[in-house]
């Protein structure tokens, strides 16, 4: 008996530190300011044209995405990598502005969603902008999910528009520089 209190003491000490250890690292985001900085970046060129993109190659910064950034300029994107091809869907919380996705595979683009509008947030009764989440943030549930048109490893997400002003087209090859390359 003496056992299992002192086990479920340890158990539940462990639980509040992990806890604590989580809620001070988001806090120290959201005092700094610095919900979802920039990521390190590398140029991408489509045809004659050559984006600067952030890279997104952990679960978190994918995650994270452009969530909350007030947008993009016309010459820069975020480049999801992914370890291996799946059929991975992308969603628009707490997006600010509209954007084009380019799915990509094997270093050659196999389609495009273009236009995508920023989620309308949503309020509850009562809640005000600033006592919620930020920008009123969308619930996943209520929220379209984008997919590709088959298996991909990497994905761009671009101003919206990128893709009819600059031509790209299904086999249109992509070349990344390699992080630190000249």
């Amino acid at each position: 008996m003496k056992l299992r209190a002192v086990f479920i003491f340890w158990f539940i000490a462990a639980v509040l530190a992990v806890g604590l250890g989580l809620g001070s690292l988001w806090w120290g985001y959201v005092i700094s300011g610095q919900t979802n900085p920039p990521l390190a970046r590398t140029t991408l060129t489509i045809r004659d044209t050559t984006l600067s993109v952030e890279i997104a190659n952990t679960t978190t910064t994918r995650m994270r995405g452009l969530s909350g950034r007030a947008g993009l300029a016309e010459d820069q994107g975020m480049l999801f990598i992914f370890g291996i091809p799946g059929p991975y869907g992308f969603w628009m919380r707490d997006m600010r502005f509209p954007i084009d996705i380019v799915w990509i595979r094997n270093g050659k683009i196999v389609g495009f969603s273009e236009n995508l509008l920023a989620p309308i947030p949503t309020l509850q009764p009562g809640q005000t902008e600033a006592s919620g989440s930020p920008s009123g943030s969308s619930s996943l549930l209520k929220l379209q999910a984008y997919f590709p048109p088959g298996m991909v490893d990497q994905v761009l997400e671009v101003p919206a528009g990128a893709v009819r002003r600059y031509g790209w087209q299904a086999g249109d090859g992509v070349t990344i520089k390699a992080m630190g390359e000249e």
